[in-house]
């Protein structure tokens, strides 16, 4: 979730959220894709003491709240932020902001002077949902829907132009044989895109703009489905995402996506920059944080991974990766900041980026002296 227009958007009425053009739902439909969460105004005009307590828990007021108190130190416009340092005002991970989630449910129970009915978690929130659900009289079937299965993807694939690529997609729970498969693809800086669906019935229906070149097998001995993306083109370099499905979304769970990389093609270009930039500066040592700033520039397709060391050492804690632009031109984009407490630097330590894109092989590195 974002905090700008037109993600989050306020009205009298009460608060819209439209999910991110780079996010990709459990439910890749297009329904779910640009499905808007609305939530009216709670007791919009209180009269009572009842009222104005119920009021307090309205989340468009609390949003409002929210964005004032960060508005001083964030960073980012994903919407939830740090609120302490190193990382004041940039964006938290998902194990963040599970941690979040649960200390809120504990917080809660302490409040109401009730005691935890047992471990607490990320998903507890979904748990005591369709404990809700199936207590207020909804079916257990319909409640847990079905057997789920679980699709497993490899993260990364590599081929060369004019090759066949192909894409498993291989089922831990559940048989392929019990579910049709959905096939999406993503390319950099656009919003996903429907390939095809592979019925139980062997019936391929493809969305116009996906030829035979793709084309969907179901491997039953190793309980797998398989996207073959014949005669591979560089601009088919793109994230695929496999789903298995029953009974019109009653059960649909995607797997996490791989990243297919198209090498040699004359259309590949390697970054045209690599430029590293950072506030290490003498006029601004008073800052508590060195920032750093890796931007490649102008290359193609749009796959790149952009690391950080410090003085030999790998650096992950503080990275906030930035999004892939497409340019004009066609070509693409990306950068990655690094934001680190001066206090961690050692005496004559340096700093570097390094830049690889996957489709050229090329690599470039980046360093500064920090004194």
């Amino acid at each position: 979730m974002r905090c700008d227009y037109p993600y989050l958007a306020f009205t009298e009425s009460g608060v819209s959220l439209a999910p991110d053009i780079n996010f990709l739902p459990k439910v890749p439909s297009q329904f779910h894709l640009n499905l808007e969460v609305c939530l009216p105004t709670f007791f919009p005009n209180p009269s009572s003491d009842e009222e104005r307590r119920l009021h307090s828990l309205d989340v468009r007021r609390a949003l409002l709240f929210y964005l004032k108190r960060s508005k001083a130190f964030r960073r980012d416009q994903q919407l939830f932020v740090s609120y302490t340092s190193p990382r004041l005002g940039s964006r938290i991970s998902s194990q963040r902001f599970s941690k979040w989630l649960t200390e809120t449910i504990k917080t809660c129970y302490l409040l109401a002077k009730r005691p935890l009915p047992g471990p607490v978690r990320g998903h507890s929130t979904r748990a005591m949902a369709t404990s809700v659900a199936f207590l207020k009289g909804v079916s257990l079937a319909d409640v847990c829907g079905a057997f789920q299965p679980v699709p497993v993807q490899p993260p990364q694939a590599s081929f060369p132009e004019g090759a066949t690529a192909v894409l498993p997609c291989r089922l831990e729970q559940g048989h392929i044989q019990d579910y049709h498969v959905l096939w999406f693809r993503q390319q950099p800086a656009e919003r996903p895109a429907h390939v095809l669906k592979h019925r139980l019935d062997g019936q391929i229906e493809r969305t116009s703009g996906f030829d035979e070149r793709f084309a969907p097998v179901r491997d039953a001995a190793a309980n797998s489905y398989l996207l073959h993306v014949q005669e591979l083109r560089t601009e088919d370099s793109a994230t695929y995402w496999c789903m298995a499905e029953i009974d019109s979304f009653s059960v649909a769970v995607s797997g996490a996506g791989t990243q297919l990389s198209v090498t040699g093609g004359e259309s590949t270009r390697e970054p045209a920059k690599v430029i590293l930039l950072s506030d290490a500066a003498a006029h601004l040592s008073e800052s508590p944080d060195l920032h750093a700033l890796c931007l490649a520039e102008q290359f193609y397709p749009g796959f790149v991974e952009i690391t950080w060391s410090m003085s030999g050492n790998t650096v992950v804690e503080g990275v906030t990766p930035g999004e892939v632009i497409l340019n004009d031109d066609g070509s693409y984009s990306a950068s990655s900041v690094l934001t680190i407490p001066r206090q961690l630097l050692g005496k004559n330590a340096s700093l570097k980026c390094s830049v690889h894109h996957y489709s050229s092989g090329s690599k470039a590195e980046r360093s500064l002296k920090l004194c």
